[in-house]
């Protein structure tokens, strides 16, 4: 039961890998994630079918173009406080309401300008994405039931950007937001 919290599985029975002689065994992090159809990297996200935009934004909402990384950063954070966090937008594809908590992991950790600008189509995203997949969760994450995914393609300035977003749904039932981007260019 321990070991199986970190990804082991008993070699044993048709699953036997007869190249190794333990009794438990665990595929790479990358391997097993990929089997389970988990994303391990944005090119790895499950892509959106529908081609027509579902939010059109102008790329200022956040600052001016042309604006550096560590000041759009902050941007981003200041409009995440004052317009989407602690609301929650009703989801068409998941058919209940998905929460936005503290956001500054998303906005610390993201280098790409478009991901940082596509905050504002956010709300559209939620409302109007299209369901990509659910998974159960995997990976033994405190209160993680399952991980549900949205996509669909906003026009940043007149350009389209694949917008994939990460629901977690919680032991309780809530959803709340992580979001991924890539360009539909990809």
């Amino acid at each position: 039961q321990f070991y199986r919290r970190f990804g082991f599985a008993e070699n044993k029975g048709r699953s036997r890998d007869l190249s190794v002689s333990d009794g438990m065994i665990r595929q790479p992090v990358e391997a097993s994630s990929k089997r389970l159809g988990m994303a391990t990297s944005e090119r790895d996200a499950p892509r959106a079918t529908i081609r027509q935009p579902i939010a059109h934004i102008t790329g200022e909402e956040i600052a001016p173009p042309n604006t550096d990384v560590r000041t759009l950063r902050r941007s981003a954070e200041q409009w995440y406080e004052a317009n989407l966090a602690g609301t929650r937008e009703p989801s068409a594809a998941l058919g209940r309401d998905v929460g936005f908590p503290n956001g500054r992991k998303a906005i610390s950790t993201s280098g790409n300008p478009d991901k940082l600008r596509a905050f504002a189509g956010l709300r559209d995203l939620i409302a109007k994405g299209e369901l990509l997949g659910s998974k159960p969760d995997a990976r033994g994450e405190k209160n993680v039931k399952a991980w549900h995914y949205l996509g669909g393609v906003v026009e940043i300035d007149g350009r389209p950007v694949e917008l994939s977003v990460t629901v977690r749904e919680d032991n309780n039932g809530d959803l709340y937001y992580n979001h991924v981007v890539r360009s539909a260019e990809e």
